[in-house]
């Protein structure tokens, strides 16, 4: 299943594509969160929070070697869902909050 971000004023064409879940257990499938087509938007932020609203990750996002690995000072993020934030910094778009799932 995959989450897509849409555009501001009611456009339907979505502007990013990524999984809403994953699972950084280092065996080479699905590791990272990936954000499809957000590199397109150089301004862009991605932070992600825990649901104590705790900011686990904050980063900008220029392709797949920039997703997020489910760490967080050092160690592994625990077993939940998070909220993902993307601030595209871009004129006439709105930030897209979503929801995802870190699986070991």
């Amino acid at each position: 299943m995959t989450v897509e971000a849409v555009g501001a004023c009611g456009s339907s064409e979505p502007l990013t594509d990524f999984n809403n879940g994953f699972s950084p257990n280092g065996d080479g499938t699905a590791d990272t969160l990936v954000i499809q087509g957000l590199e397109a938007y150089v301004n862009n932020v991605v932070k992600i929070y825990d649901l104590s609203q705790r900011l686990v990750f904050s980063a900008h996002y220029g392709g797949p070697e920039d997703g997020w690995d489910g760490t967080h000072k050092g160690g592994m993020v625990p077993v939940g869902s998070y909220v993902c934030v993307i601030d595209y910094n871009e004129p006439k778009l709105r930030r897209e909050t979503k929801m995802i799932y870190v699986n070991y």
